[in-house]
């Protein structure tokens, strides 16, 4: 994952006092919903035609870092894309517990 992923996601949900395994479950679970995130509205912005190129160019042995150029090379706003979720995420926390 981005370092600066990281870090954001440990800012916007004070992740920063937990044991460090804790920290790296959260940070874990917290990316890959906002990876999902980013993902999904990013694929549909694209022309089929692209959508079947990153469906063809990805396969169970991508890493996720492979994953990112492969998306960020379709997709030129894909880092906004993950921002944004990740503001998405964080509003949907604080709602669901009533802050």
């Amino acid at each position: 994952m981005d370092q600066n992923i990281r870090e954001k996601i440990i800012e916007m949900f004070n992740l920063g006092s937990l044991p460090e395994d804790k920290k790296e479950e959260m940070i874990h679970q917290l990316g890959e919903l906002v990876f999902q995130g980013a993902v999904a509205r990013g694929m549909s912005m694209l022309e089929e035609e692209d959508q079947t190129e990153i469906e063809n160019s990805v396969g169970d042995k991508t890493t996720p870092e492979e994953m990112m150029n492969v998306l960020m090379a379709k997709i030129p706003n894909f880092m906004e894309l993950v921002g944004e979720e990740l503001e998405r995420l964080q509003q949907h926390a604080a709602a669901s517990m009533g802050k």
